[in-house]
């Protein structure tokens, strides 16, 4: 900047040497007003007088200084804007993460208590059955008792019925016996009847001298006629009797037949009866082990149902306090981007990259904002980001950016992926507005992403 021009006070009247030096002053003045304003990149105005040329000198090294100085305090501001921003979105994702986490464990805590339900209900059914068991024992020791009581009779009448068996084959025989007797007297019956027929004939032929014979004949004839009639019945008594014994035998090998049958069924039943008893004891058994075991995993899932709910209570404390924490910290964010931003409007000079580290925090200071929306400390318009070429970036993007690398690969990838982040920002304030924070959410990880995509161009475009 050229700043004075030198001239001979010498050859100037007096008076307007003062008029001159109060003309300095005045213009003096108004560069300081000019500075205090915070426009340090004003130049100096020309100073005629000489004597205030080196006060025109200082100041205008005191605007330099102040202007260097606020350079470095707004790229200072800046730089630790980023910081906050990067400690505010992880404080923002240690709040979910524990929400989600808090979640999950209630939920844990929940099949937890079902189980801890169900094991009381196995305890309880473990004794039932265990009485049950020991009630059907006792009641199937009645019944083996019984089952050898029958054993034991079915045992006596099979004897009984096997002596039966042996004394109608007995009688058979007998019945066998006195049938060949029949026959012998019915051939004896039948021999004196010829033999009185031939007594007779012979009476016959004596004539007088043979009547009282044949009398005697005729007699023993008519005998023997009545003894073969006697026989005749005997024969017919004696096959119905050898009938009806031999029907009996039948009868009795069948029920012979089926009391051994009955008496294998019932030694099966009581062996049946005996495992039936082993199984009931193997229950009881089983049943009382079961309840003091299903008793002590309750007791467990109680003070592990405990132990979650201290977890989640503390999940719930650390969550408001990140949430509180990271609250403050945007608070502290936000004053310090208006500082920022009151000194950017002095007009100082940046260089590309300083501008582009400002774009990059003006970018993160946006996902900062959905991230502060989410837990309701901020209320947003989509309109206000909606259009990505209004912004920081938007502005150096068309400008200067392009004068400066418009043409090469990655800058040209970069109004894309920034337009994507600025309309997924515009639908993630609508849904929030619209009362639908799991699509914010569901968003937040794109968001993040193409915003690392962003960032990741500008810093290639730093290096380039």
């Amino acid at each position: 900047m050229g700043f004075f021009q030198k001239e001979k006070a010498a050859a100037m009247p007096a008076a307007a040497q003062s008029q001159g030096a109060a003309d300095d002053i005045r213009r003096l003045e108004q560069y300081l007003k000019t500075l205090a304003s915070g426009k340090l990149e004003t130049p100096p105005p020309q100073v005629r007088d000489a004597s205030l040329q080196p006060l025109a000198a200082a100041l205008q090294a005191f605007a330099a200084q102040q202007e260097q100085q606020a350079h470095d305090i707004t790229l200072m501001l800046n730089d630790s804007l980023a910081s906050q921003i990067h400690a505010s979105i992880m404080l923002n994702k240690l709040f979910f993460n524990l929400t989600d986490i808090a979640s999950g464990v209630q939920e844990v805590m929940s099949v937890i208590r079902t189980l801890a339900e169900s094991i009381n209900d196995i305890a309880s059914m473990s004794t039932n059955i265990a009485e049950q068991t020991n009630s059907g024992q006792t009641t199937m020791n009645a019944a083996g008792a019984t089952i050898m009581e029958m054993s034991a009779g079915n045992k006596v009448v099979g004897e009984s019925i096997g002596l039966m068996v042996q004394r109608m084959e007995t009688l058979t025989s007998s019945t066998a016996n006195i049938h060949t007797l029949v026959a012998t007297v019915n051939g004896i019956s039948e021999q004196t009847n010829l033999l009185a027929l031939n007594a007779s004939i012979e009476a016959a032929r004596a004539g007088e001298h043979g009547r009282g014979f044949a009398v005697v004949a005729e007699e023993v004839r008519k005998l023997a006629v009545q003894s073969k009639e006697s026989v005749e019945e005997i024969r017919a008594q004696l096959t119905s009797i050898q009938n009806e014994v031999k029907n009996l035998g039948g009868q009795f090998d069948s029920m012979d037949e089926t009391f051994t049958k009955n008496s294998e069924n019932i030694e099966a039943t009581e062996q049946q009866a005996g495992a039936i008893r082993d199984t009931f004891t193997d229950i009881s058994t089983a049943m009382e082990k079961l309840a003091p075991f299903a008793e002590q995993q309750s007791a467990s899932f109680e003070e592990m149902t405990a132990s979650l709910s201290q977890a989640v209570d503390n999940m719930h404390t650390a969550k408001n306090e990140s949430k509180e924490c990271n609250t403050g910290l945007f608070h502290v964010l936000m004053e310090s981007s208006a500082v920022r931003t009151n000194f950017l409007k002095n007009g100082l000079s940046l260089t590309s990259n300083e501008l582009l580290d400002l774009a990059r925090t003006d970018h993160l200071i946006w996902f900062a904002r959905i991230n502060q929306m989410l837990l309701g400390n901020l209320q947003l318009n989509s309109a206000d980001v909606i259009n990505h070429e209004t912004c920081r970036l938007g502005h150096w993007y068309s400008g200067e950016g392009r004068t400066k690398y418009g043409g090469t690969p990655v800058f040209e990838n970069l109004d894309a992926a920034h337009a994507r982040f600025h309309q997924l920002c515009a639908e993630a304030i609508d849904a929030y507005n619209n009362h639908n924070e799991y699509k914010v959410r569901s968003l937040l990880p794109e968001i993040e992403s193409v915003s690392e995509e962003v960032l990741g161009a500008l810093d290639h475009l730093k290096t380039t």
